[in-house]
């Protein structure tokens, strides 16, 4: 009977020609100090945050003045969060997953 090995993380979101997936986005989760949130858009949120791992991060949090939205009363200025989001390799601003 064989085992079947799964892939070293490092390779698991590679294509079959071993570069990275074009687009590929990387989860990230850290506490943070929120430093400053504008609106973008009619519903959405950019927060500016302050991380220990990160530094300082920019990231929307979409949807974010809809009142049934999670982040509806969690973003205040100068709380102390646990943030996850995701980054595209080559962006700047990120995409809120969840905060608490």
């Amino acid at each position: 009977m064989t085992s079947l090995k799964r892939p070293p993380s490092s390779l698991a979101s590679r294509a079959p020609s071993g570069k990275p997936e074009r687009g590929a986005s990387r989860r990230m989760d850290d506490r943070a100090l929120l430093l400053r949130r504008f609106r973008y858009g009619e519903s959405s949120l950019v927060v500016h945050a302050l991380t220990p791992r990160h530094g300082r991060v920019a990231i929307l949090a979409k949807g974010a003045y809809r009142p049934k939205s999670g982040y509806y009363g969690v973003l205040d200025l100068f709380d102390t969060l646990e943030l996850e989001w995701s980054q595209a390799p080559r962006s700047e601003l990120g995409t809120l997953r969840a905060a608490r």
